[in-house]
């Protein structure tokens, strides 16, 4: 992120909790996550997963249109992967399914416009993910067989974190709904000499109070 931006928001919190004006709100969101991966060399037949996301969030207002809102979500991420292999002389297909929980951490950057009666906000982020498991599906011939993977992946995953979230106000409470796209740059594996990046497009909907 720009270095003036960040000194811009910095003095902007600062100076709020020195006057009085910063307001706090909080919350939960839960929504889903439609899951792929990203590389130069991705598999045939890759297609995206749909998960869970679920978690908290705390919301530093300031006067100037401007928010910071940091979140910890559990996210659930991952691909499906379908292809054909040889078994006993015969054609078999088998549908793999990696997938990965990441305990992550964006710290949003909002701006409100200026629209009346409802709040609309765009925001990017930097964010860290901490893989918390990660578990393998084979489907193969009828027989289905699972197992735990996390030894093939790295431990942390970072990347960005782009999106818009409508607020709509009631007595004692804010409704809101988040569509947010999350562009990993880490490599995601251990093994293999292609990178290969999380793809999430995500629907959050949450209570601020």
């Amino acid at each position: 992120m720009n270095k003036t931006i960040v000194l811009f928001i910095a003095l902007s919190i600062v100076s709020s909790i020195a006057i009085g004006q910063i307001d706090i709100s909080k919350g939960v969101k839960v929504g889903l996550n439609f899951a792929t991966i990203n590389s130069n060399n991705p598999p045939p037949s890759l297609s995206s997963v749909t998960q869970f996301a679920v978690g908290g969030f705390i919301e530093l207002k300031l006067p100037v249109g401007f928010s910071v809102e940091p979140e910890l979500l559990y996210n659930a991420k991952g691909f499906s992967w379908q292809y054909t292999t040889t078994m006993n002389n015969s054609s078999v297909n088998v549908s793999l399914t990696e997938t990965l929980w990441y305990l992550d951490i964006p710290i949003l950057v909002k701006y409100y416009l200026p629209i009346p009666l409802i709040k609309i906000s765009i925001y990017a982020a930097p964010s860290i993910g901490l893989l918390i498991s990660a578990k393998s599906k084979v489907e193969e011939g009828g027989i289905t067989k699972e197992g735990d993977v996390k030894n093939l992946f790295t431990a942390s995953d970072y990347g960005l974190v782009f999106g818009t979230c409508v607020a709509v106000p009631f007595v004692y409470f804010d409704a809101t709904v988040d569509a947010r796209y999350s562009l990993g740059l880490s490599n995601v594996f251990k093994i293999g000499d292609t990178p290969m990046n999380n793809r999430v497009f995500t629907i959050l909907i949450g209570v601020s109070l």
